[in-house]
C-alpha cells in the first residue's frame, strides 16, 4: 500500500533539496534531528553520476528543520512562559458553505483528501483565462488573413505536386488525369473546435483543433470516389499552408497525420508567442451540403478496383473509406452537438478532463484512430442521453459511473447510438454496422461510426483497464488518485512483450502479397490498418489462450516541414500480456489424428505439426516448443518462439527484420557455462530440494532430549532471490591439522526445537546449551550419513550436503527476552526494552524465516518474482550501492508491493518487464510522502492499516526515508529498512533510476546489449578515491560481466574455491567502514568487485563551525572532528589495513588540497 500525503504534478520532476542532511550511515531518529539544524552550512556531496540528484521537496519537509531545534530550546526560551496563563483561543465558528461541502464530500466523492487531489489537478492542467484570449486573437487574426485571400487558377496533378510546399499525402495515384484543382478562398471564418471550444482542453503544450470549410464549389459532384476527395482536402491545405507560410503571426508550420491516418493531413502551427506554449491544429474539412450522406452507407462501394490494378471489377463494400468521408461531412454538427450537452456543466467537463488524464498516462489516445477525448466525450454525451449519469454529478462520479458502464459495454455487439431511434429509410441500421466494423458507436446522425477505424483489441484493453481502475477506487489499502491520474504507463511498463516488425520494405512487400483486394480499395493502401488486419488474425489463432491482452501498439508520427517531402519510420508493434495459466505450456495439442480439423490444423502449422501420444492414451496433432528440462527461461520464450514461426511461415518474414522485447535484460542474471536463457531458478531449486532432505533428516533425530520442530531457510537462496545462487560444488580440504570446508558461498538456516521451561534465565548459560545440542546434532548428522560433512561453532555449524552448504543456527525465543531485560534505577526492577542486539536476533529467528516464507510462495504463484529481483540487484550492485547501503530484503519488498497490488497493474509475467515497473517506481516516487505497505495474503485488516497511516502521518520526521512495513513485522514498523538506505542514497537510487528509463525508453523497440550495457556501467565522477584490489585473491563470481554483454562467453572458468564464507573485499570493506565510517562512504560491486570507490563526507576535510544557539548534539557530534582530519593520513591507511589484497590507491578528487 502506499498513501500519498499531497498533490504531485501531472510530470513528476526532481529537483535539489535545499535542505539535505549530512551523509550518516544510519537513519533512526536520533541522527535525523542531529542533522537537520545544519542543513545550511553543510555543502551538498552528493554524487553526480548519471544526472541531476534526486530530491522532491514535500510539506513534510517544510518545517521539519527547525522542529526539533524548538523542541530542544523550549526550557531554555520559554522559561517563564509556563506561569503565565494560557490565552484563549478564538474558535471560528463553521460556516453554511463549509458544511455544505462536508456534506458532498461525503455524497459524492471518495474522501475529502481525493477531493483535494482532484480539484488541485484540476487546477493545474485547466486552460487558463489570459491563454484563451490569446487563442481568440489569434483566431482573429488568421480569419483576418483568410479573408484577403484570392481565388487560384485551375491546375492539374503535376502542377499540384511541384509546388514549393510539399504534397502531404503519399497514397498511390492512378485516377487523378483528368481532376482539375483550384483554389477558392474560404466562404466561413475558421472556428475553434474540439476540446477547446468546450473546454476540456490539457496538455503542457496546448493543442487547439481549429477548423476551415473548404468551399462546396472545390468539389466535383463525383469527387468522392476513388480517393479525389482526399487529394483535393490535401491540395486545399497545401495552398493554406502556402499562404501562412510568410506571416509574421505565425512562428512555423508543419504537416502531421490527424491520429495517423495517412488520408488525413493537418497543419501545425506554431504562433509567434514566447508566453504561451500552444500549437494550432489547422483541419480543411468539406461542407456538410458537398455530399448527401445517404452515399457513404456501410455496404455501399466508393473505391472502384482498377484503383488497385486489378483486371477483375469488384464492388465490394468500402465502410472504412467511407466513414473518413462522413467525419467530414458531420463533424461540426458533432461539434454542436457535444457543445450542447456539456454547456454549463462543470462537473461533466472536469470528469472528461480526469478521464484524458487517466488515457493519457495509459497512451490510449496515440496512434492510428486511438481511444482519445473525443471518444470519451461522445461516450460521455451517451450516458447523459441514456440517464446513465447526471450534471448535478460530481466529477468523481461520473468518471466512477464512465468506467463501470465502459467495463460492461459490449461496442463489438451492441454498440450506443447518440442519433434517435426514430427509423428512417436512408439511414443504414444498425446491424449492418455490425456486419461491416468491428466495434460500432453511432454519432448524433446515425451515418458516422466513430469507431470505424479503432482496434478491437484496443477496445478490450481499455475495457480491461477500466474495470481495475474501479478496483483500485475501492480499495482501502492504496492511494488510487496517484494511479489513476499521476502515474504514467507506457506501453513497456504495461506490457510483458512487445513484437516489433521494424522493416518498411517487409511491411509494403507484406500488404501487397498478402493483404486481400477489398482490403486495399477500403483502407486505400494505408499500411497501419492493413498489417493490423493481416498479421494479427493469425498470430491470435497461434497463440490461443497463452495471451490475454494482444494489442496492437501504433506510435504517434512526429510532424515535418511543410518544405519537405514526408519520411517517417515504419514500426508494427504488439503489445501482449501472457495468461499465467497457459503462457508457459509446452504443448499445443491438437485435434485427433482421425478427425476432419487435423488436415487444417497441419496445413497451419505446417512442419511443426506432428503426431504424438499422450499418457490418457490419446493420439493427436501436436507441436512442442520446448523440452520439460529446459530452464524456465527458455519456457518464458515460448510465445516469442511461436509468432516468429508463424510470421515466418505464413508470410515469409525474416526473423532478423523482427525485434521481441522480452528476455534482453536476462543476460545481467545469466551465469558462465549456463545454458542460454537460464536465469538461475534451477540451481535455486537444486539447492532448495537438498534442503529439504537435510531438514527432514534433522527432523527425525531421535536421540536428542528435544526434537527439532522446525527447520527454516533465511537465505535469499529459499526466496528465489539470490543472484548467485550456488553451484553444488563444496568439498572439504585440509590444512595441517585443520579440517576446513570449500564452497562459494553457505546458505544460512534457521531451526528451533520443541517447548520447554528448563532452558535457563541466563543469557550465557542459554546460549553454552545452544552449543550443546548443536554438538549432539552434528554428531546424529554424521552417524546418519557418511556424506554429510558438520563443522560446529560456537554460535552456528556447518553442514555440506550433496555439493551444498548450509549454515544452520540454532534459535530460542527466550534469547530474544534475555536479551531485552534491563534493570531499573534501583537495580531491583527488571524492565524489557529492545535494543540492537535483541532486535537483530528477533529478525533473524522469526522475522525472516516468515519474509522468506512468504515471497518464496509469491515466486512460485509467479515464477518471474525471482529473476526480476535479481536482475534489479545487479542493477544496483553495479552502480556500487551494495547491501551494506541498499539491504536486499528493501529491494524484495518493493518488487513484491508491485507484484501483489494488482488493482493497480497485472503482475507481469516477464522478469525484464518487473524490472522497468521497479526503475519506474523508484524514479518516479515521493518516498517523503509515501510508504510502502506489504500486506502479504491481506492479513492487515483495514483498522490497522489505517494505524500505520496514522502514525506514518504523525512521525513522518522520525522514521527512516524508505519506508517499509511488511504484515511479517508491522508492529516493529520499517525494521528492514531502518538503518539503510539513507536519504542521500536514496536520492542517488532514484536519479540513477531515472536516466536508465531514459536510456531505455531511447531505443526501446529495438534494444539490444548495445543500449543495456550502459544501463549497467557506473559512473565514477565524483568519488574522491578509488581503491584498487588484487582480483585473484577475491571470491569467484559466476555472472557474466558487463563488459561481456555484447558477446556473452558461455564457457565455463571454473575458479579455485575458497574456504566457506571467507570474502576477502568484504571483510576489508567491513574494517574500512567500522574504522571510518563517520568520515567517509565506501561504495562496492559484489558481483564484480575489482575496486571500492570512496567518498569523503563534507565535515570529514573542513572545520566545524557551529553558531550559537545550536543544537548541543550538533557539538557532540562534531567534537570528532574539531581539528582538520589528516586524509593523507587515512588514504595510506586504506592500503596498510588492505597489505595482500590492494593493489593501488588513487586520488581522484582535489578536496584534498582546499
Amino acid at each position: 500500500m502506499i498513501k500519498k500525503r499531497n498533490f504531485v504534478s501531472l510530470k513528476p520532476q526532481f529537483e535539489e533539496s535545499e535542505d539535505d542532511e549530512s551523509f550518516n550511515g544510519e537513519n533512526d531518529s536520533e541522527n535525523d534531528s542531529d542533522d537537520s539544524s545544519e542543513s545550511d552550512e553543510e555543502e551538498d556531496y552528493s554524487i553526480t553520476g548519471n544526472g541531476n540528484a534526486l530530491s522532491n521537496k514535500r510539506k513534510f519537509q517544510s518545517n521539519e528543520a527547525d522542529s526539533d531545534d524548538e523542541d530542544e530550546n523550549y526550557s531554555d526560551e520559554h522559561e517563564n512562559d509556563s506561569t503565565q496563563k494560557a490565552k484563549k483561543v478564538k474558535v471560528t465558528p463553521t460556516t453554511i458553505d463549509e458544511l455544505k461541502r462536508l456534506e458532498e464530500t461525503e455524497n459524492l466523492y471518495h474522501s475529502n483528501m481525493f477531493r483535494m487531489q482532484i480539484e488541485e489537478l484540476l487546477k493545474e492542467v485547466k486552460c487558463q483565462q489570459k491563454v484563451n484570449q490569446y487563442i481568440q486573437v489569434w483566431v482573429e487574426k488568421l480569419n483576418k488573413h483568410l479573408k484577403s485571400l484570392k481565388k487560384g487558377a485551375e491546375m492539374t496533378f503535376p502542377e499540384v505536386i511541384k509546388s514549393p510546399i510539399a504534397y502531404p499525402l503519399i497514397t498511390k495515384v492512378q485516377d487523378l488525369a483528368k481532376t482539375v484543382f483550384q483554389f477558392h478562398p474560404p466562404e466561413k471564418d475558421a472556428e475553434i473546435s474540439g476540446s477547446q471550444k468546450y473546454g476540456t482542453n490539457i496538455g503542457e503544450i496546448l493543442n487547439v483543433d481549429v477548423v476551415i470549410t473548404i468551399p462546396f464549389v472545390v468539389f466535383h459532384k463525383e469527387d468522392y470516389l476513388n480517393q479525389r476527395f482526399f487529394h483535393k482536402k490535401a491540395f486545399y491545405l497545401q495552398c493554406i499552408a502556402e499562404k501562412l507560410s510568410q506571416q509574421k503571426f505565425i512562428k512555423e508550420i508543419k504537416f502531421n497525420y490527424f491520429k495517423n491516418d495517412l488520408l488525413r493531413p493537418v497543419l501545425e502551427v506554431t504562433p509567434d508567442s514566447d508566453e504561451f506554449k500552444l500549437k494550432f491544429i489547422i483541419h480543411c474539412i468539406a461542407d456538410e451540403k458537398t455530399f448527401k450522406l445517404s452515399r457513404f452507407h456501410p455496404c455501399t462501394n466508393n473505391v472502384r478496383s482498377y484503383l488497385a490494378l486489378s483486371e477483375e471489377e469488384l464492388l465490394c463494400p468500402t465502410p472504412n473509406y467511407n466513414s473518413k468521408i462522413l467525419m467530414d461531412l458531420v463533424y461540426m454538427k458533432n461539434q454542436d452537438y457535444m457543445n450542447e450537452m456539456l454547456e454549463n456543466h462543470q462537473g461533466i467537463r472536469d470528469a472528461i478532463i480526469l478521464l484524458k488524464i487517466w488515457a493519457r498516462q495509459r497512451h490510449f489516445d496515440e496512434g492510428f484512430y486511438p481511444f482519445n477525448g473525443y471518444l470519451i466525450t461522445l461516450y460521455i454525451c451517451y450516458l447523459l442521453k441514456m440517464e446513465k449519469i447526471y450534471p448535478v454529478m460530481s466529477s468523481y462520479q461520473i468518471i466512477r459511473l464512465f468506467w463501470f458502464n465502459l467495463s460492461k459495454s459490449e461496442w463489438n455487439k451492441a454498440g450506443p447510438m447518440l442519433c434517435p431511434l426514430i427509423s428512417d429509410q436512408k439511414r443504414p441500421n444498425l446491424s449492418e454496422f455490425h456486419e461491416n466494423f468491428d466495434l460500432v458507436f453511432l454519432d448524433c446522425t446515425g451515418f458516422l461510426n466513430v469507431c470505424a477505424n479503432m482496434s478491437l483489441d484496443l477496445y478490450e484493453r481499455v475495457k480491461s483497464e477500466s474495470a481495475r481502475a474501479i478496483q483500485c477506487l475501492d480499495s482501502k489499502s492504496v492511494d488510487s488518485f496517484q494511479y489513476l491520474f499521476m502515474r504514467k504507463l507506457p506501453p513497456y511498463l504495461q506490457y510483458d512483450q512487445i513484437l516489433t516488425i521494424k522493416n518498411y520494405n517487409i511491411i509494403t512487400k507484406t500488404i501487397e502479397d498478402y493483404a486481400k483486394l477489398e482490403d486495399k480499395l477500403n483502407f486505400c493502401d494505408n499500411w497501419y490498418p492493413l498489417m493490423r488486419k493481416i498479421i494479427i488474425p493469425v498470430l491470435k489463432k497461434g497463440l490461443g489462450n497463452r495471451v490475454e491482452f494482444f494489442t496492437p501498439i501504433s506510435y504517434t508520427i512526429q510532424p515535418w516541414s511543410v518544405n519537405e517531402p514526408h519520411y517517417f519510420k515504419v514500426l508494427f508493434s504488439i503489445g501482449l500480456i501472457l495468461n499465467p495459466s497457459e503462457a508457459y505450456q509446452i504443448v499445443d495439442k491438437g485435434p485427433q489424428a482421425n478427425e476432419p480439423e487435423s488436415k487444417e490444423f497441419r496445413a497451419f502449422w505446417g512442419e511443426k505439426s506432428e503426431l504424438r501420444r499422450f499418457k490418457d492414451g490419446s493420439i493427436t496433432e501436436s507441436c512442442v516448443w520446448c523440452k520439460m528440462e529446459d530452464p524456465a527461461g527458455e519456457k518464458r520464450l515460448i510465445c516469442k518462439k511461436i509468432c516468429y514461426y508463424l510470421l515466418k511461415r505464413h508470410f515469409n518474414i525474416p526473423e532478423i527484420t523482427m525485434h521481441y522485447l522480452a528476455e534482453q535484460f536476462d543476460i545481467a542474471i545469466r551465469t558462465k557455462g549456463s545454458k542460454e536463457n537460464d536465469t538461475g531458478e534451477s540451481r535455486a531449486l537444486n539447492a532448495l530440494q537438498t534442503f529439504d532432505k537435510l531438514s527432514k533428516e534433522m527432523r527425525n533425530i531421535s536421540s536428542l532430549p528435544l526434537a527439532i520442530n522446525t527447520v527454516l531457510g533465511i537465505d535469499s537462496v529459499f526466496r528465489y532471490c539470490d543472484l548467485e545462487a550456488p553451484f553444488p560444488k563444496g568439498k572439504t580440504f585440509k590444512f595441517g591439522e585443520i579440517n576446513g570446508i570449500m564452497a562459494s558461498k553457505s546458505m544460512t538456516a534457521v531451526f528451533q526445537l520443541s517447548s520447554s521451561g528448563k532452558w535457563p534465565d541466563d543469557i550465557v548459560a542459554l546460549r553454552k546449551l545452544k552449543t550443546a545440542f548443536s554438538l549432539q546434532i552434528a554428531q546424529a548428522l554424521r552417524s546418519n550419513s557418511t556424506n554429510n560433512v558438520v563443522q560446529v561453532y560456537e554460535d552456528f555449524m556447518y553442514v555440506l550436503t550433496e555439493g551444498f552448504v548450509y549454515k544452520l543456527i540454532l534459535v530460542h525465543p527466550k534469547e530474544v527476552h534475555l536479551l531485552r531485560e534491563t534493570l531499573a534505577k534501583n537495580k531491583i526492577t527488571k524492565l524489557y526494552k529492545d535494543n540492537e542486539q535483541s532486535i537483530a536476533l528477533e529478525k533473524q529467528g522469526l522475522m525472516l524465516p516468515k519474509l522468506t516464507s512468504s515471497l518464496h510462495g509469491l515466486h512460485c504463484q509467479y515464477t518471474s518474482f525471482g529473476p526480476a529481483v535479481n536482475i534489479a540487484k545487479r542493477w544496483l550492485y553495479s552502480q556500487m550501492i551494495d547491501n551494506y547501503l541498499w539491504p536486499e530484503e528493501c529491494t524484495e519488498l518493493i518488487m513484491s508491493f508491485l507484484y501483489l497490488n494488482q488493482n493497480l497493474i497485472q503482475p507481469s509475467m516477464q522478469p525484464q518487464t518487473a524490472f522497468f515497473r521497479f526503475l519506474s517506481y523508484l524514479a518516479y516516487t515521493d518516498f517523503v510522502t509515501e510508504m510502502i505497505v506489504v500486506n502479504f495474503h491481506g492479513t492487515l485488516e483495514n483498522d490497522e492499516l489505517k494505524a500505520l497511516d496514522k502514525r506514518f502521518t504523525s512521525d513522518r520526521v522520525s522514521l527512516p526515508p524508505l519506508c517499509i512495513i511488511t504484515s511479517c513485522d508491522y508492529k516493529k514498523y520499517s525494521i528492514w529498512s531502518k538503518k539503510a538506505p539513507s536519504k542521500e542514497i536514496l536520492r542517488r537510487v532514484q536519479n540513477i533510476a531515472q536516466n536508465s528509463i531514459q536510456l531505455i525508453e531511447e531505443d526501446l523497440l529495438i534494444l539490444s546489449s548495445k543500449k543495456i550495457k550502459p544501463i549497467f556501467t557506473p559512473n565514477f565522477f565524483g568519488y574522491n578515491v578509488i581503491i584498487e584490489l588484487l582480483d585473484s585473491v577475491l571470491v569467484p563470481s559466476y555472472t557474466i560481466p558487463v563488459e561481456r554483454f555484447t558477446s556473452p562467453n558461455n564457457e565455463f572458468s571454473e575458479k579455485k574455491l575458497q574456504a566457506v564464507d571467507f570474502n576477502a573485499a568484504q571483510l576489508y570493506l567491513s574494517e574500512l567502514r567500522k574504522k571510518y565510517d563517520d568520515y567517509a562512504l565506501f561504495f562496492y560491486d559484489p558481483c564484480e568487485g575489482t575496486q571500492i570507490c570512496v567518498l569523503w563526507k563534507p565535515y570529514s576535510y573542513e572545520k566545524p563551525k557551529v553558531e550559537e544557539g545550536k543544537k548541543k548534539k550538533s557539538l557532540k557530534k562534531l567534537s570528532k572532528v574539531k581539528e582538520k582530519l589528516d586524509l593523507e593520513t587515512i588514504i595510506q591507511s586504506f592500503e596498510v589495513i588492505g597489505k595482500g589484497l590492494v593493489t593501488k590507491v588513487e586520488v581522484l578528487s582535489d578536496k584534498l588540497q582546499k
